[in-house]
């Protein structure tokens, strides 16, 4: 199992994702790298939306099973508040 603070990389392209807390009580993990096609995972936590986006679901809706299979690891940074 996956340590939930290990961000792996996105499902689509491997790169860096982003964390932003977007509520007081939200969280969000996207990859800046797709604006016209969002991959992005919210959770009510970090640890949260750490775990949708390290999850492989990801396969479901469409990514390739062998990038998923060795995503990069990084660690999680929490970005600052939109807005702030």
């Amino acid at each position: 199992m996956t340590n939930q603070m290990n961000l792996l990389g996105c499902p689509k392209c491997g790169k860096t994702p982003e964390v932003t807390q977007v509520e007081v009580e939200i969280f969000m993990v996207r990859c800046p790298s797709h604006p016209h096609f969002p991959v992005v995972a919210y959770g009510d936590s970090l640890i949260e939306a750490i775990t949708e986006w390290n999850d492989e679901d990801w396969i479901r809706l469409g990514a390739d099973e062998n990038l998923i299979a060795v995503r990069p690891k990084y660690e999680a940074k929490n970005g600052e508040k939109d807005g702030a």
